[in-house]
C-alpha cells in the first residue's frame, strides 16, 4: 500500500511539473568532460605546507576528482552545484561565470584559475566567446558523491536562460 501511495504521489508531481512547464534542472549545451583522476583520501590535515603556506582540512575521508572539459563557442554548462570546493584553471579561451541569486558575470581567460569555494552556490558557465573553451577542475568531494548537482533556473533578474 504504502509504495502504491509513494508511487502514485511521484506519478502526480511529475505531472503537475509538466503541466506547469516548471523545470527541475537545466541542461548543459556544447559541452564535454573527461575524468582524468580519482582518489580516495583519509582525512587531511596538511598545515602551512611548503613555501605556498597552504593549509587544507577535512572533517572525514574525501574524493579528490580532477577534470578536463571543453565548451563550444555558444555552450553553457547548465545550472548546478557541487557539494564541495572546486578548483578551476582555464586553458584555452574564456569562461563567463553567472553565479545566483546575483548573476553578475565574472570573466576567466586563458591562463586564469579561481576557485569555488561556496558549496552548494548554483551557478553558470558560458562560453560568450568565438572559440571553443577548454579547463581543468579539482573537486573535493566527500566519498562517492556526484561532482555536479543539476539546479533549476534561478529566478535572479540577470541570471541568463542557460
Amino acid at each position: 500500500m504504502v509504495k502504491k501511495i509513494v508511487g502514485t504521489l511521484a506519478i502526480g508531481v511529475c505531472g503537475i511539473s509538466l503541466y506547469y512547464g516548471v523545470a527541475f534542472s537545466t541542461p548543459s549545451s556544447g559541452q564535454t568532460n573527461t575524468s582524468v583522476l580519482t582518489g580516495t583520501f583519509d582525512e587531511l590535515n596538511v598545515k602551512h605546507s611548503g613555501e605556498a603556506r597552504v593549509t587544507v582540512r577535512t572533517r572525514e575521508d574525501v574524493d579528490i576528482v580532477t577534470t578536463q572539459a571543453t565548451l563550444a563557442a555558444g555552450g553553457y554548462t547548465g545550472w548546478h552545484t557541487h557539494p564541495g570546493p572546486v578548483f578551476v584553471t582555464v586553458t584555452q579561451g574564456t569562461l563567463t561565470i553567472y553565479n545566483a541569486p546575483k548573476c553578475q558575470p565574472r570573466v576567466y581567460h586563458a591562463g586564469e584559475g579561481f576557485v569555488e569555494k561556496y558549496p552548494r552556490t548554483v551557478h553558470l558557465v558560458r562560453n560568450e566567446g568565438t572559440e571553443e573553451a577548454k579547463w581543468t577542475a579539482t573537486f573535493i568531494l566527500p566519498v562517492g558523491a556526484p561532482r555536479r548537482i543539476d539546479e533549476p533556473q534561478p529566478s535572479g533578474v540577470n541570471c541568463p536562460i542557460s
